[in-house]
């Protein structure tokens, strides 16, 4: 047990539930030999890490008990007899210990042999001891059985096994010369995040996924199982990010991933419902105003960045005769992909551009203009998913341009397949 708690305080492990069952076993040692003040100290480790431990608040009154301090011990009773059961065996072995306080304070040797054993036969599944996990050797080949056990035992659905194992392996990778083992270290955080979305534990998943990336950018697994993570949390524009780079990295193999495809159509899903709440109740803000405000100065500079661009276009949502001002005159349609290059346009912005084209299509802007503007649009980063997250009316816009634009190339028959390509509603 010692050595268990070494290593969690060593190297910064997170599970709070099981170096709280290793301080409340090894409580339960020092008890058996007689050492009842380590046994407290230990007790109180074992609840800052899992306050709900039961066992360890039990094993803390026996230990305050054997010290002479009746009154704390008679607390930390009460609190275990509160939360389990009236009549349980943990309620009968708590009630008598609280019982022997109340008549004399001192500590009674038979009891506390009744006590210990009933606990022990009584304890929580979930309290068990941690899984029994050698020793790993700070050697390439231990690291790699060590590997291989946390895989069977994953294979086999001991998910709290694998987890054991994988992070003593970690341990011993720490120990190695810095960089020999980063593919390792990827491998075995991408397998944490594994278990740990089987588990459903997805911000524990997160983390893992996020280790597995910093020790190896390209680790796919890592990836996919971060995007999966994300999703589950909620964060869902840094989940589409993620789900979209491993796609392409199956595009660029030739392959195809129907799993991935799948994530990425319920993502969509998840950010199209947010969009649409968002918009109507911007919507439902901009029919209470009653004072229009006055439109701001337009910008007579081209945007530096696409941040710049997107705040520009958030100042003059109002004011759409502005607006058609600034895209016409500060921001040429071939300046858009280089804006966008590597990070991608809200789904907001882009439905106000495509707004601002349409409704002036054939006004104060030529049709060939809004089709130049459109083209480039496409060219901007993550265009296809962006496009898709559009409304129905967006989307029809969208068409229209397309189908009005007029050139004397080709260029424009180009483009009008383009957007029929696109997963638009």
């Amino acid at each position: 047990f010692s050595a268990g708690i070494i290593l969690y305080s060593k190297y910064g492990m997170k599970d709070s539930k099981m170096l709280s069952v290793l301080h409340s076993n090894r409580a339960l040692a020092s008890m058996k030999t007689g050492d009842t003040r380590s046994a407290e100290a230990d007790c109180s480790s074992a609840l800052d890490a899992n306050p709900n431990n039961l066992k360890a608040l039990y094993r803390r009154a026996q230990a305050r008990r054997s010290l002479g301090r009746a009154q704390d011990a008679m607390n930390d009773l009460d609190i275990v007899m509160h939360r389990v059961p009236i009549g349980s065996d943990q309620y009968k072995a708590a009630e008598a210990l609280r019982k022997d306080l109340d008549e004399s304070g001192t500590p009674r040797a038979e009891v506390d042999a009744v006590v210990l054993e009933a606990e022990e036969e009584t304890a929580p599944v979930a309290d068990n001891a941690p899984p029994q996990v050698g020793t790993v050797d700070c050697t390439a080949e231990a690291i790699e059985e060590a590997k291989a056990a946390g895989n069977r035992a994953f294979a086999q659905g001991e998910t709290d096994i694998a987890l054991a194992w994988y992070d003593a392996a970690l341990c011993a990778c720490q120990k190695m010369p810095s960089g020999s083992c980063s593919d390792v270290i990827a491998t075995l955080q991408s397998n944490k995040a594994g278990a740990y979305v089987r588990t459903e534990n997805w911000k524990e998943a997160e983390a893992a996924a996020d280790a597995a990336l910093t020790a190896k950018p390209s680790n796919m697994k890592a990836l996919w199982r971060r995007a999966v993570a994300r999703s589950e949390l909620g964060q869902l524009d840094t989940a589409l990010k993620d789900v979209a780079a491993v796609l392409e990295d199956y595009n660029t193999k030739n392959k195809e991933s129907p799993e991935a495809e799948d994530l990425k159509a319920r993502i969509l899903a998840k950010i199209k419902v947010r969009q649409d709440q968002r918009r109507a109740e911007l919507s439902t803000q901009h029919v209470r105003k009653v004072v229009r405000s006055r439109a701001p100065p337009v910008p007579t500079t081209p945007p530096k960045n696409g941040y710049e661009f997107q705040r520009i276009l958030n100042s003059l949502k109002r004011h759409p005769e502005a607006l058609t001002e600034y895209l016409k005159k500060s921001v040429a349609p071939t300046l858009l992909p280089s804006l966008f290059q590597k990070s991608a346009m809200e789904t907001d912005i882009l439905a106000q551009v495509v707004s601002c084209l349409h409704s002036n299509m054939g006004g104060a802007l030529e049709p060939a203009a809004c089709g130049e503007y459109l083209k480039f649009l496409l060219k901007t980063k993550l265009a296809d998913i962006q496009f898709a997250m559009l409304s129905a009316e967006e989307a029809t816009q969208v068409r229209d341009i397309a189908k009005k634009a007029t050139a004397d190339d080709a260029s424009y028959t180009l483009l009008q397949k383009e957007v029929s390509s696109l997963k638009m509603p």
